[in-house]
């Protein structure tokens, strides 16, 4: 996983994204995490693991 600051994220976010495709991403500010960016195709594939798993 990659971290970045979240002025970072802000200051290249077209590569931001990309690299999104590949791995989740943990933006941090104020010394602490504050979300993880991950591709549509990562967060389906865990939306549906949950689903399988509490059916």
């Amino acid at each position: 996983m990659i971290y970045l600051s979240a002025a970072e994220a802000k200051q290249n976010f077209t590569e931001f994204l990309d690299q999104a495709q590949k791995e989740p991403i943990t933006i941090q500010g104020q010394n602490q995490d504050l979300v993880v960016v991950l591709s549509i195709l990562e967060y389906q594939r865990l939306t549906k693991l949950l689903k399988d798993e509490f059916q």
